[in-house]
């Protein structure tokens, strides 16, 4: 009999995605709609379930930005995808940009401000989505702890990034935002 050779794998093989794909994946249901997930460097990354301590910071977060920016000057994008490029859109739980950019519009360059919030996802923001926000431009990036009741606060250095960690107590100033100063400590 001729029975087809089969080789075994010696390594896990990797398919890499782009946005569209994912796109497809969702039209034809393999991935619900409202599935949680972000594609970073064109592989598909499940995000975690959000705790409820993030879940109020974000929200506040959200709401506080709402009530202090003049909506004919920014842009507020909650949970909105970033699309970066084919291969790379992340979901920030906040990014804001100048009054005019579209969410599918908003780059590195153009983007004023992105905030993760983070509980169990801190290692991966302070690692990998903080060198995808650098390689794309992103000019101020920050990271609230949750758990520790810190903000990283990354700005652009010569480079690389300028990290300072900000506790709670203390008012944060986004760089390219005038007039506003966010007090995490406020809330809790």
């Amino acid at each position: 009999m001729n029975a087809p050779v089969r080789h075994p794998l010696t390594e896990p093989t990797k398919y890499r995605l782009t946005v569209d794909d994912v796109f497809r994946m969702q039209e034809a249901g393999i991935l619900p709609p409202d599935h949680r997930c972000e594609l970073i460097h064109g592989e598909l990354i499940e995000m975690p379930h959000e705790g409820d301590l993030h879940s109020y910071l974000k929200s506040r977060l959200i709401q506080w930005f709402g009530r202090h920016l003049d909506p004919d000057a920014y842009w507020i994008g909650p949970d909105t995808t970033f699309f970066l490029d084919k291969e790379e859109a992340p979901e920030p739980d906040l990014f804001i940009t100048g009054a005019g950019v579209r969410p599918s519009q908003a780059r590195g360059e153009n983007v004023l401000l992105v905030v993760e919030v983070a509980d169990t996802s801190l290692k991966f923001d302070l690692t990998v989505k903080a060198a995808l926000f650098w390689d794309y431009g992103v000019r101020e990036y920050w990271v609230v702890d949750v758990n520790a009741r810190t903000t990283h606060v990354h700005t652009r250095g010569e480079g690389g990034w300028s990290v300072t960690a900000a506790p709670f107590a203390e008012a944060l100033e986004p760089q390219l935002i005038a007039g506003v100063a966010v007090l995490f400590g406020e809330w809790g």
